[in-house]
């Protein structure tokens, strides 16, 4: 798996080099030891010094409390519980990280805080299990995950201030995950009458609530009901005949998840019920083609194609300088009925021409975007190709730097503050995010990725083609709030040699953060039409329509 611990900046080594560079997580990539706080500041969690010595991945790591159906489990991952057995709800917990995977050596040790019973829930259809666990006791328990994995439950018991150790899962990507749980060892079973030690007044309070029907009517010896025969077995552990109160099953019923919360309905200017983002890109993905169909091309006799037309304006955010942006019309454009409009953007070194058959006819669009409408398979919609280069000085790009990779990020600013207006101002469009798409190609996928992550407000479908690298926002920034796209939708090519795996990185972060979206992998796709066409052939008979 390609990790990126930051987006790297466009410059011009990284164009000119024979390879880009990123940093692939290996085994023991880092040897130093993270100490990650215990659950609460009390005193009284039972996961105490925690120590993980993947650094790498250290800060995916936690103590949590209160685990639960529907509980987040991996630091790294928008993975949750979808069922858990009621011995483990509202258990301390380690929620650990999937990219540790990568780790050859122990993972993690920490101290029991008081005496404990510590479960391990693994993943172990692969290579039978971990070796380190051989020692641990399977208990027949399991977890279900939100991705339909089901992690076995394995048990320890250890004594107050006695060190667990927590080994590796593999340090391969077929590893094994794993999370981990405390819980204090079940003695209360057998105090029947709560005064916190188990004697005769336990089975003479177990007798009575018996007789009178009030008390704790508790599961002591395991048979799953609470009759006379529970009395006895205190009376026996009383006498020294059983030692410990069995666990009772409880270890393998599962809590009952609650019921998922029905969403508020999402409609459109109709009254019509529109899908959510996740359902939406859930049903395109199911129809997604590698690369676009012989005759998507083609400009077929009997079919009307759209027209272009070139705008020039003159550009505040530009310094007052004129700049210029193509709109394709869609064939019979008419006043009497509005549109909606996709934003499609060219790569460095591009001007408003690059993307049309001045710039590259091979790419051939037009007749793309022509046929698919003419089929009734894409809606009727007006496509603007801008110049993306915005700078406040000069009216070309002049080198690969971070001068120039600025003006290409504040296109954000003309964009929303004087071309979208514009074509409000100009032509038949249909207004707001349900109607307004923005797509782009390599430094143009860089700022449709930019853009779109960083106005959902105004753009309701994003898609990206060979995004290039350094999108100006964080990591953490890789995701949404209320306001998410009904489409996110990312290409790239499998033989792109110029950013080889910069969109892979991309992927993995916006994964790593639970961020939906459509990962497009072109087979045979390059840095150019091979990837181009497929994104456009598939991205626009799905926008406008969720």
């Amino acid at each position: 798996m390609v990790k990126l611990n930051k987006i790297v900046v466009f410059s011009a080594a990284m164009l000119l080099a024979a390879a880009v560079p990123w940093q692939i997580y290996g085994p023991d990539s880092a040897s130093v030891v993270t100490n990650v706080s215990a659950a609460g500041s009390d005193g009284s969690g039972i996961l105490a010094s925690l120590s993980v010595k993947d650094a790498e991945n250290s800060a995916d790591w936690s103590v949590q409390k209160d685990f639960a159906a529907g509980t987040l489990i991996y630091g790294d991952r928008d993975i949750t519980a979808a069922s858990v057995p009621k011995k483990l709800k509202g258990a301390e917990y380690i929620r650990t990280a999937c990219d540790s995977k990568l780790f050859t050596s122990d993972l993690a040790e920490f101290k029991a805080g008081s005496a404990a019973t510590v479960y391990v829930a693994a993943d172990i259809r692969v290579n039978g299990g971990l070796e380190w666990l051989k020692t641990w006791t399977k208990t027949g328990g399991s977890i279900k995950t939100s991705n339909d994995v089901t992690l076995e439950l394995f048990k320890k018991s250890f004594a107050a201030g006695e060190t667990v150790t927590l080994g590796t899962n593999g340090g391969n990507n077929d590893s094994a995950n794993y999370i981990v749980f405390a819980v204090r060892p079940d003695t209360a079973k057998g105090d029947m009458n709560g005064d916190g030690r188990i004697d005769l007044l336990d089975v003479i309070a177990a007798k009575t609530s018996l007789v009178l029907g009030d008390g704790r009517k508790t599961d002591v010896n395991g048979d799953s009901k609470f009759d006379a025969a529970d009395a006895v077995f205190i009376q026996k552990y009383l006498l020294g005949s059983v030692t410990e109160f069995p666990d009772t099953d409880a270890e393998n019923e599962p809590e009952t998840p609650p019921a998922p919360k029905e969403p508020d309905p999402v409609t459109d200017s109709s009254g019509q019920p529109k899908s959510s983002p996740k359902e939406y890109m859930a049903e395109v993905s199911k129809k997604v083609v590698n690369s676009e169909p012989a005759g998507a091309t083609a400009e077929n006799q009997g079919t009307q194609y759209g027209k272009y037309e070139k705008v020039s304006f003159t550009s505040a955010v530009c310094g007052g300088r004129t700049k210029k942006f193509n709109v394709l019309l869609p064939a019979g454009y008419t006043t009497e009925k509005k549109y909606p409009v996709l934003y499609t953007m060219h790569g460095y070194w591009g001007d408003e021409d690059a993307l049309l058959d001045k710039g590259d006819a091979s790419l051939r669009l037009r007749q793309i975007i022509g046929n698919a409408i003419a089929s009734g398979e894409a809606e009727d919609m007006i496509v603007v190709f801008p110049d993306i280069y915005a700078s406040a000085t000069q009216d070309k790009c002049d080198g690969l730097n971070d001068k120039n990779n600025a003006a290409y990020d504040n296109f954000i600013n003309e964009l929303t503050k004087e071309i979208m207006p514009y074509m409000e101002q100009h032509y038949s469009i249909k207004t707001g995010r349900d109607n307004t798409a923005i797509t782009g190609f390599s430094m143009g996928g860089r700022e449709s990725l930019y853009i779109g992550l960083t106005r959902p407000d105004l753009f309701g479908y994003v898609g990206a083609m060979c995004p290039a690298p350094g999108v100006p926002l964080g990591n953490d920034k890789f995701k949404f709030g209320n306001t998410e796209p009904y489409l996110f939708f990312i290409s790239a090519g499998s033989n792109d040699g110029l950013i080889h795996q910069i969109p892979a990185g991309y992927h993995d972060t916006l994964t790593k953060n639970g961020t939906n979206h459509i990962w497009h992998y072109v087979n045979g796709g390059d840095h150019g039409g091979k990837t181009i066409r497929p994104h456009m052939y598939n991205f626009i008979r799905y926008i406008f329509k969720a």
